[in-house]
């Protein structure tokens, strides 16, 4: 990329420099610093309701066959199709607001989430359910003592669920949210500003990187009593041999 601008290889239209980026950031970062917390926030907050409502949901799925029956249905029916085909029936509905946009980037984790969660549930060795059984654990111990601490490492439906809560926050602030990202996109857009376009799109990529970052130390704090061997074969970790 530095090396096409500083030769010009492409027009700046086509591809902007990093001069040009530093150059337009330095040149509206209150509104940027302001369009970035607006959707940071957005994208936070259906992360958090998203997991919520879908640890909630993929818990339920574990406990019988009836509860799999009643909410894999409505899971797999929403799970497949892009959230942003949503976009027009949610202002349809709730209008251009921050409600429309919470609702679309909650169910769409949600749904990741739930079925990450009834996997990683259901995928526990049996022999940890019956010995927490016979030690006489009731059905709540044994989620909160015994599951969710085995599956809490292998959350990597989490991590992807917080990736896809920047996408569809910023694909649904596209249809006329005035504080954020993806507003800042579209004015850009309607004056060929190439240079806070792709600026707009290197702070999405870095606001995603630091979430999941974040989330990986979370999950490693959570998960302090698993060997570093088997952190790294969930992603959260290196071992000894990649450190060398």
């Amino acid at each position: 990329w530095c090396a096409a601008s500083g030769l010009h290889l492409t027009p700046q239209l086509y591809l902007p420099g990093p001069q040009q980026l530093v150059y337009a950031f330095w040149e509206n970062w209150p509104s940027i610093a302001w369009d970035t917390l607006a959707t940071e926030g957005r994208a936070l907050l259906g992360l958090g309701l998203g997991t919520a409502l879908g640890f909630a949901t993929g818990v339920l799925m574990s406990v019988n066959r009836t509860w799999f029956g009643l909410l894999d249905v409505i899971v797999e029916s929403i799970r497949p199709a892009p959230a942003v085909c949503a976009i027009p029936f949610m202002i349809l509905w709730l209008g251009p607001t921050i409600q429309a946009q919470l609702v679309l980037v909650t169910l769409s984790c949600a749904c990741v989430i739930a079925v990450d969660v009834y996997t990683a549930i259901t995928a526990v060795d049996r022999i940890w359910v019956r010995a927490a059984l016979c030690l006489g654990a009731n059905r709540r111990a044994l989620y909160r003592e015994v599951l969710l601490p085995l599956i809490l490492p292998k959350m990597s439906g989490l991590r992807i669920a917080a990736a896809l809560s920047y996408t569809i926050t910023v694909a649904a602030e596209f249809a006329g949210a005035q504080w954020s990202i993806g507003g800042l996109i579209m004015r850009a857009r309607r004056s060929l500003d190439t240079e806070t376009i792709l600026l707009c799109m290197l702070i999405v990529g870095m606001l995603a990187r630091a979430t999941d970052l974040g989330l990986r130390g979370l999950l490693r704090r959570w998960a302090r009593w698993v060997e570093p061997s088997a952190l790294a074969s969930y992603g959260l970790g290196r071992t000894k041999e990649n450190l060398s």
